[in-house]
């Protein structure tokens, strides 16, 4: 038997509302809308997760609103916390649009409502549809009609005798692809019981249809990839997707998915909390299965059943009985969820701890400001985790959002509608004595004229991504794109935001920003920022090799307007592609000429860049030796002639064996030239020589000649020969002179280099 946990009753509700949203709801469940003790409404749940229950009356305000469930016999408790009713707002807000918009949708999300009143949608003078809004958001579905690009659209919503101002939409963005549509990604696995699935390739304001065995439904794109919810869980089999442009007329192929068996579920995640608060948050959910909650105590194996609540987002927030935790035990948490007839295994049981608790007292929390006419959350900080917290005005005293469980210090809080010029808003929280209340934060005016967006440049052709700064907390900001919407998003507090477009930006383009609050915007009539080409700096390591040598080569390129490196671009020399920009690659340099030219292709957002790199030849040097002009060739010649260079950066030493021959020294590293140049031969001498006549002598030379400085591609170095006969004195053993003998020397020195 099923024991079912009181389910959650959410807001707003409004003396006019027709229906009221509850979760925690079991699948088979009878509901039961209380006020006052008093059954006001009922509705039988088919699914697991969120029931809208119909009301049998108008409520008054102030009334408190509860919920029960009733499922195999056993009934839950009333709701812990109740939800007060309110009275309709004074002004009703204009309707904002949170769906993209295209020329062919017929379908448009539309925010801000107040339940019970009556929307009209409109494309100039012609009504698209009109209803009755339930809660505070709905879509609002039309016959497929004719819609034109650049078309402005505008809804109002009226209750009794309010009506609204009128929101203008953002120009209809054309849609550049309306044959061939791409096929829908589905990610995968998908397994039997599934209620959600990934889907990418989407057409923005396109419809996504899924049939899997016999059951098809649709969902409206609301972004290039997202989860589509809310499916009838899955059966095993197959899943058929597709989509299509309701507006023009047409539609993609299909491509089936296989879905497979049930998986057991993942271990739910539960958050810190505060006994006194009642509530617990839970996350790492299946949405259609079923929670189930046990305690125990702490470091006991045996567990007690609290309750079940049904499934309906990946996180919920499930109230406790009041009996739980109340024995004077250190109690603890279990948490397990089953889809599909499969049970997950159980978490980390969680303590019954007070996180205000201890030496250090609670944090003070406080609204981050401006509060500014039309927001649509509460931005607060220094909150406590686990403790109840809710938005009330400081000068009705009614509430302006649910009740939430804060999972983080600094969070933004959802409000119901827009915040009203002159209203003050507080914060009050419930739970581990933190403090009741913040100091009431005054709504702010609007600026006038609302700040015009700024788009960080630059913009690149290829770009999905575009910066813009100036920007309003709680904006709705747009950005256009010659003249069409192609992204939006609802801003935080920050000042800036990255916005991502479904398809990548081409040169010449026009982008302008838009922010809208309510049923104002800023001006975007002004200079568009061009989608333009980038220039690029190019530096290359080392930006010098030896030719004929492989060497390891990085090129860098950086934006020159904004100094950031680009990587990944092609890298070519010679004609070749040799790497890519940012990552080392391997490059042998010819062995003629004294550098090479590379480039850098740009593709299609930078500009070509071309590139030297030097290249190092190695040297030839001629070394040629020959008679001084004092010496007479009939009796003096040389033999084994050995020319040595040696360079002074290392290496080893060339050797030519000729009197006439050529060194090829090895191309010097950067900052370096210099050889050393030795000489060794023989000296022939034979006949009459200074006077006197020589039989045939050999004298070995051997000698330094000098440190040549390379300074060209080639040198050609001259080195002579000389002799000479000399008188030296004979010293006998007492050093007297004795007597005089001539002898003969001879050498060789370098004279020319060129």
């Amino acid at each position: 038997m099923v024991k079912p946990l009181a389910p959650i009753v959410h807001g707003p509700i409004l003396t006019s509302s027709l229906s009221v949203l509850v979760s925690g709801v079991l699948g088979g469940a009878e509901v039961f809308l209380l006020a006052g003790g008093n059954r006001v409404g009922s509705a039988v749940a088919s699914a697991n997760g969120n029931l809208w229950v119909s009301l049998d009356r108008k409520l008054a305000p102030g009334e408190l609103v509860a919920a029960v469930q009733e499922i195999t016999g056993e009934e839950s408790a009333a709701s812990n916390n109740p939800v007060a009713v309110i009275d309709i707002p004074i002004p009703l807000p204009p309707p904002a649009y949170g769906s993209p918009l295209t020329e062919c949708m017929d379908h448009v999300l539309l925010l801000s409502l107040v339940p019970g009143a009556k929307v009209t949608l409109k494309a100039g003078n012609t009504v698209l549809t009109t209803f009755d809004a339930v809660g505070t958001s709905s879509w609002a579905s039309f016959d497929p009609t004719p819609l034109a690009a650049g078309q402005i659209l505008s809804a109002f919503q009226s209750i009794d005798a309010q009506t609204s101002a009128a929101a203008a939409s953002m120009p209809l963005a054309a849609v550049p692809q309306r044959e061939g549509l791409p096929v829908p990604q589905v990610a995968g696995p998908l397994n039997a019981c599934d209620t959600a699935v990934l889907v990418s390739s989407m057409i923005p304001a396109g419809q996504l249809e899924l049939e899997n065995e016999g059951t098809a439904q649709f969902w409206v794109n609301i972004a290039e990839t997202y989860w589509a919810t809310g499916l009838i869980p899955l059966r095993p089999g197959k899943l058929r997707a597709r989509q299509r442009l309701p507006g023009c007329g047409s539609v993609s192929n299909d491509i089936d998915v296989p879905v497979g068996a049930a998986v057991t579920p993942p271990a739910p995640v539960l958050q810190p909390f505060c006994p006194d608060a009642r509530r617990v948050v839970v996350t790492g959910l299946k949405p259609g299965g079923v929670l189930t909650l046990w305690s125990k105590v702490w470091n006991q194996p045996t567990e007690t059943e609290i309750g079940s609540v049904g499934i309906g987002s990946s996180s919920e927030q499930v109230d406790l009985p009041d009996e739980v935790g109340g024995t004077g035990d250190i109690m603890a948490i279990v948490a397990r969820q089953t889809l599909c007839g499969l049970t997950s295994p159980s978490g980390s049981s969680l303590e019954f701890a007070r996180p205000g608790s201890g030496a250090l007292p609670p944090p003070t929390p406080a609204i981050v400001p401006p509060l500014l006419d039309c927001m649509r959350a509460v931005p607060a900080a220094n909150l406590l985790n686990g403790v109840l917290t809710q938005v009330v005005s400081d000068a009705t005293g009614q509430p302006l959002s649910d009740m939430v469980v804060v999972t983080s210090p600094a969070t933004r809080i959802p409000v119901w509608f827009p915040l009203i010029e002159g209203d003050k808003v507080a914060i009050r929280q419930i739970g581990c004595s933190a403090p009741s209340r913040t100091a009431a934060e005054k709504v702010q005016p609007l600026p006038s004229p609302l700040p015009v967006p700024k788009i960080v440049q630059p913009v690149r052709p290829g770009d999905r991504l575009v910066k813009i700064q100036n920007c309003l907390p709680g904006s709705r900001l747009h950005l256009m794109v010659d003249g069409s919407e192609r992204a939006s998003s609802d801003q935080t507090w920050s000042g800036e935001a990255v916005l991502q477009v479904p398809a990548a930006l081409t040169e010449n383009q026009k982008l302008w920003a838009v922010q809208v609050m309510c049923s104002r915007s800023s001006n975007f009539e002004g200079r568009p920022v061009i989608v333009s080409k980038g220039r690029l700096d190019i530096e290359v390591a080392p930006n010098s090799a030896p030719g004929g040598k492989a060497t390891s080569f990085t090129v860098m390129a950086r934006d020159k307007d904004t100094g950031n490196p680009v990587t990944g671009l092609p890298v070519v020399l010679g004609g070749i592609p040799v790497g890519v920009t940012g990552s080392g690659f391997a490059w042998t340099p010819p062995t003629t000429g004294a550098s090479a030219t590379g480039l850098v292709q740009g593709g299609i957002a930078y500009g070509n860049a071309g590139f030297t790199i030097a290249i190092r030849q190695a040297v030839p040097l001629t070394l040629n030796l020959f008679p001084g002009p004092t010496v007479d060739p009939g009796k003096v010649w040389q033999t084994d002639v050995v020319w040595t260079v040696t360079p002074r950066w290392g290496g080893a030493a060339i050797t030519v064996n000729s009197n006439v021959g050529t060194a090829m020294v090895p191309p010097p590293p950067a900052g370096e030239n210099r050889v050393a140049v030795a000489l060794a031969f023989k000296a022939h001498l034979q006949g009459e020589i200074g006077g006197i006549v020589w039989p045939h002598d050999v004298i070995a030379i051997n000698g330094y000649l000098a440190d040549v400085a390379l300074t060209g591609l080639s040198h050609a170095l001259s080195a002579r020969f000389w002799y000479q006969a000399t008188d030296v004195p004979i010293v006998d053993e007492n050093g007297q002179i004795t007597g005089w003998e001539t002898r003969l020397a001879a050498g060789a020195q370098l004279f020319s280099i060129t």
